[in-house]
């Protein structure tokens, strides 16, 4: 079953090996949208019971504040296995292994595999190695930094609802006629204030969490290509998960098999032209007139 990638048309891939190192949640992005959309819709029910009987509820405990507050909570929710698996694949960064096969390879190994899609296995240098490793590692992060939009949008849309909060408390004030501007800013502010601070300050939480994981993920990515050796590439898991087709003769020459059995690479010459019967004549007569002209 570990072998089974190879069997695909496209190879093992950078987002297949992202997938298989870093883990992807099920149906994404739907799931962690609709884990989304759950949480804030439990958060704006469990709103009325927040609120006293026969009593008016705090700005900060509308249904909208409480959707936005459900929001984030489950925007959280979906970080959880990203956390959970770059602590557990920095300490293995450090171990490597005596022996690189097995179903389940190192983790670097496995990335390192995707990463040399396309270079020359039988002449690959230390450029060519390095110029690898460079290229895959932002590619790498820019990928999980894009699994990460659903909880972007989360972090945006539960200060709109704060603002709603806010709102149903700004209009459900009454305000006397001949007050002054003072009193009436004393009394305004108390009632719209502590929805917005509220899910301003648990959006800036979650995005913070956000930059945390990508800077973490940006780190163990920079410690992997540090890692990884040029002798890394010739063995055991990594040449079964590359892609053969990723690495392609030149038109210069082609790579046969030889006749004999012998497994090793041959140069196979281009084809020589046949010499026509015209052609012979037509050289005889030009050495004819040279020898009379002499």
């Amino acid at each position: 079953m570990a072998r089974e990638s190879n069997t695909r048309p496209e190879g093992y891939t950078l987002d297949r090996a992202i997938n298989d190192v870093f883990g992807r949640l099920p149906l994404w992005p739907w799931s962690a949208v609709a884990t989304i959309a759950v949480g804030g819709a439990v958060g704006a029910a469990m709103s009325s019971a927040l609120v006293p009987a026969d009593s008016l509820p705090h700005p900060a405990l509308r249904w909208a504040a409480c959707a936005g507050y459900g929001i984030v909570a489950a925007a959280l929710l979906t970080l959880i296995p990203r956390a959970a698996r770059l602590f557990g694949l920095r300490p293995s960064l450090a171990k490597r292994p005596a022996d690189d096969g097995g179903d389940k390879p190192w983790w670097p190994l496995r990335l390192l595999a995707a990463a040399l899609r396309g270079t020359p296995a039988l002449r690959r240098t230390q450029q060519d190695f390095n110029a690898a490793i460079t290229q895959a590692g932002p590619q790498a992060r820019s990928i999980l930094a894009h699994r990460l939009w659903p909880a972007c949008v989360a972090a945006f849309i539960a200060p709109v609802l704060g603002l709603l909060s806010a709102w149903e408390a700004g209009k459900q004030m009454d305000v006397i006629a001949g007050q002054d501007a003072a009193t009436i800013l004393k009394q305004f502010v108390p009632q719209v204030s502590p929805p917005m601070v509220a899910t301003i300050a648990a959006s800036l939480t979650l995005m913070v969490v956000v930059a945390i994981l990508d800077q973490a993920t940006k780190g163990l990515l920079q410690r992997w290509a540090t890692t990884v050796r040029l002798s890394d590439g010739d063995s055991t898991a990594v040449t079964s998960l590359v892609d053969d087709q990723g690495v392609r003769p030149t038109d210069s020459s082609k790579l046969e098999p030889t006749s004999s059995g012998d497994s090793s690479p041959r140069v196979t010459p281009p084809p020589r032209e046949e010499l026509k019967p015209e052609d012979l004549q037509t050289l005889m007569d030009m050495l004819s007139n040279r020898g009379k002209d002499a």
